[in-house]
């Protein structure tokens, strides 16, 4: 096997036609469950950012990503006008 130039040229590989997806797992407190699939960590970042403020005051969930290694709750910061 020879090398061109002296280099190492390393390529990573995926399965197939798959690409990386993050899932996060949201579950509320009386145990329903929502899976949500991402396409990337920036995606990830800005629903964490973001949904706060799609849920009503008042309300929490849980919020899992493995593939992330992130673990917490996300309580909601929309107040809902009824007028």
């Amino acid at each position: 096997m020879s090398v061109p130039n002296d280099r190492i040229v390393l390529s990573i590989k995926k399965k197939g036609s798959q690409n990386m997806t993050y899932t996060i797992t949201l579950e509320t407190f009386n145990g329903s469950t929502k899976k949500i699939n991402l396409a990337s960590k920036g995606a990830v970042a800005k629903f964490v950012m973001e949904y706060p403020q799609q849920l009503p005051v008042g309300i929490s969930v849980k919020m899992s990503c493995d593939a992330l290694g992130l673990r917490g709750t996300i309580r909601g910061k929309a107040v809902l006008n009824n007028g």
